[in-house]
């Protein structure tokens, strides 16, 4: 079986987001130092487990100049706009669609266990072309615990399911996991049914929109058993419970509270049809 799995990175000062390896501009050296040497390491694990994987073409993604690790397929064309890469990276791999069995596209913190890889491929052999196994991306409690990120920030499912060995498996609202995992025949039917150059805002910018457009044509399970299925994110998510932005996050979230916002939505829609009968009795008795 060959695989092709391009790593997305990027690491530096940069002005359109905020993230663990993206700093506003005029973060200290000293702080750039301390976090690089923290990403790079996670980098070096996620590259060391894919290549545990067997026959695997593997390329790192992103932008000269922003990056701790040397760059194989240079996207020179967004440098103003690196919240593209990963549009870009998924549109560079479909032009080895004919080349590689599988397809492997995951940002550069994702650790891929080698099991969660295999279900997919046995999954794949008795699912439908739309249909995928979509990992949970797992992080940890301080006590070791793990939780499913992108469930806790938002936890609503649709109402697809579907039992797959002995488990059940169901349809989040949410499709991020950071990561993409396609056969060769699954990778075709969704660019058949994508725009290529459409580059939108569907989630929160365009880097999980990237793998959200991406899967749209596919229903993506997520187990139930959120161990049993899964990716492992080194570095924990900026609004993760127990991180600095999740506590600021709420703490923003509870001033801006407003007292409509207590109020039930069909309050205002009785109070709409109240008024609309008031003015047609007014017409009907003049």
């Amino acid at each position: 079986m060959k695989i092709l799995c391009y790593i997305n990175h990027f690491f530096g000062h940069n002005s359109k987001f905020i993230g663990k390896s993206s700093f506003p501009p005029g973060t200290s050296e000293a702080e750039l130092q301390l976090r690089a040497i923290k990403r790079k390491r996670y980098i070096q694990e996620v590259i060391s487990q894919v290549n545990e994987m067997g026959e695997v073409d593997l390329r790192i993604c992103g932008i000269n100049g922003n990056s701790i690790v040397p760059i194989d397929i240079e996207f020179k064309n967004i440098k103003s706009e690196p919240l593209l890469m990963i549009y870009e990276s998924l549109n560079h791999m479909a032009q080895f669609l004919d080349q590689y069995d599988y397809f492997i596209n995951l940002e550069d913190d994702i650790l891929l266990p080698e099991d969660t890889f295999k279900n997919i491929v046995e999954f794949d052999k008795v699912s439908l072309i739309n249909e995928i196994l979509l990992p949970n991306r797992l992080e940890s409690w301080s006590n070791g615990e793990s939780y499913c990120v992108d469930l806790n920030a938002c936890p609503q499912w649709t109402q697809q399911r579907r039992r797959y060995n002995g488990k059940e498996f169901r349809v989040a609202l949410n499709p991020h996991s950071g990561i993409l995992i396609l056969s060769r025949e699954k990778f075709r039917y969704g660019l058949n049914q994508l725009d290529r150059n459409f580059r939108g805002v569907l989630m929160y910018n365009e880097l999980d929109s990237a793998f959200a457009y991406f899967h749209s044509p596919f229903s993506l399970f997520r187990s139930e058993d959120i161990r049993f299925h899964h990716v492992i994110h080194l570095d924990k998510w900026l609004y993760s419970p127990e991180e600095k932005k999740y506590n600021e996050n709420w703490k923003y979230r509870l001033k801006s509270l407003k007292k409509s916002d207590f109020i039930p939505p069909v309050f205002f829609r009785i109070i709409s049809f109240l008024q609309k009968w008031i003015v047609l009795s007014k017409g009907i008795m003049s």
